[in-house]
């Protein structure tokens, strides 16, 4: 399903602020298209700083299809979105060392 779907569309489904069609959003997916397209079916590593509820892991994992998605969060509760190709680091990108 999600191969016929463009970046920002995906994120509308998802429900990531990220999407140009969710009101109160940031509209980067439509920016993001062209950048990303190149890699979408390649083995590639996406890191995500800042998870908070999900949407975005999910718009990576559909977009991306052979991607190993990595979320960094300092809520250890985010731990719960690990999934196959989703891997959830609990952490702050303040810390280099972390990093």
């Amino acid at each position: 399903m999600g191969q016929n779907l463009n970046l920002d569309q995906i994120g509308a489904i998802e429900g990531t602020d990220k999407s140009s069609n969710i009101s109160y959003g940031w509209d980067y997916l439509r920016h993001y298209e062209e950048w990303f397209a190149p890699w979408r079916d390649q083995d590639i590593n996406v890191i995500e700083i800042g998870v908070l509820n999900g949407s975005s892991i999910g718009v990576w994992l559909t977009y991306f299809s052979r991607a190993q998605i990595i979320g960094v969060d300092i809520n250890p509760a985010c731990a719960r979105l690990a999934r196959e190709r989703v891997r959830i680091k609990i952490g702050s990108q303040d810390d280099p060392d972390f990093l």
